[in-house]
Formats: C-alpha cells, sequence, structure tokens
C-alpha cells in the first residue's frame, strides 16, 4: 500500500511540474525574425569607473577601461524602431582605434516601436562579446513589455560590426513568440 501511495504522489509532482509549463506554452508559436540593426553611441554618456594602465587620463593606449554608455539602436526589418542601451562592462583599448570589446560586456535595452506590426515597448537584457576583427556578437533576452508586446518574449542574436568610432551595424535574427 505504501508502495502505491509514494509512486501516485510521484505523478502527481511530474504532473503539477510539468502542466504549468504546458499551459504557458499553449498556443504560443515561435516565429523567426530579422533585419538590420546599427548602434551609435550617445555623446556624453560614457562614465568611466575605473582605467588600469593608463600614464594619464587622457592617454588610453594599451589599458583596460571599466564603466558605462549609452547606445542609439535603430531596428529595421520585422522588428522597426529605436531603443537606447546602457552597457556595463570592460573594454581593451588599443592607441587610435575605437574600444575593442574583448572582454564580456552586458546591458539593458529599451526598445519603443514594433515587432510584426505590433506595437509596444520592450526591456531586454543583452550581452556583447567582441572579437580582435572588431565584429561584435550580442545576444538579447526580453524580459517584458508593454502594449501589444507585452507578451512577447525571445530571443536576439546580434553581429555588427565596426563602421568608426563606437557606430556598429549588422544583422539581427532571433526566434520570438507571444504569450497567451
Amino acid at each position: 500500500m505504501k508502495k502505491l501511495y509514494v509512486s501516485f504522489l510521484l505523478l502527481v509532482l511530474t504532473l503539477a511540474l510539468i502542466v504549468p509549463a504546458g499551459a504557458v506554452n499553449a498556443g504560443s508559436k515561435h516565429i523567426t525574425v530579422s533585419g538590420e540593426i546599427e548602434f551609435i553611441y550617445v555623446p556624453g554618456t560614457l562614465v568611466l569607473d575605473r582605467v588600469v594602465g593608463a600614464k594619464d587620463p587622457v592617454q588610453w593606449d594599451d589599458s583596460i577601461m571599466m564603466g558605462t554608455f549609452v547606445h542609439e539602436v535603430t531596428y529595421t526589418g520585422n522588428i522597426d524602431g529605436v531603443a537606447y542601451e546602457t552597457i556595463s562592462g570592460m573594454w581593451n583599448t588599443k592607441k587610435g582605434e575605437y574600444p575593442l570589446f574583448q572582454i564580456t560586456s552586458n546591458g539593458i535595452q529599451e526598445f519603443t516601436g514594433s515587432v510584426l506590426d505590433k506595437s509596444g515597448t520592450f526591456t531586454a537584457r543583452v550581452r556583447h562579446q567582441g572579437r580582435e576583427s572588431g565584429e561584435v556578437r550580442i545576444e538579447q533576452t526580453i524580459i517584458s513589455g508593454t502594449g501589444d508586446l507585452a507578451n512577447l518574449h525571445g530571443t536576439l542574436i546580434f553581429t555588427v560590426y565596426p563602421l568608426g568610432e563606437a557606430h556598429y551595424k549588422g544583422t539581427y535574427s532571433g526566434k520570438l513568440h507571444f504569450a497567451p
């Protein structure tokens, strides 16, 4: 009798874990999105917490900068609008060049516009990882929204390349869904 009771209890606990996840995702189709994206540094937003290895605060060659700054981000394609992204991280700089993201940096992005012709806003967490070539790969996870985008969830991947100092352009793609 005890064995039957334990088996029944395990079955109930298993169903209790499965059913809520299934109910949240029921009827939610993943939609593939893509387009172009451009990041432009917003002048005056750089706040340096620390510069390591610089002989002089103005001389950043071969130093490590730690701080935050803001990019204006323009989306075109399935996602259309503008976002402001605050990035915190560490950057390795080289004299005469724009900062290369050689160490992971993280940020928050606040978007206003439309996704697949649905209007609203969304907030996303972002993670940047740069390469020596200047290419930056960015992973973005949508964490909340308002308006028609209130139930939007998913992840986007950006690959951007430098066009000049703190100016990047590239593409995005990802899978999104609207939770019921």
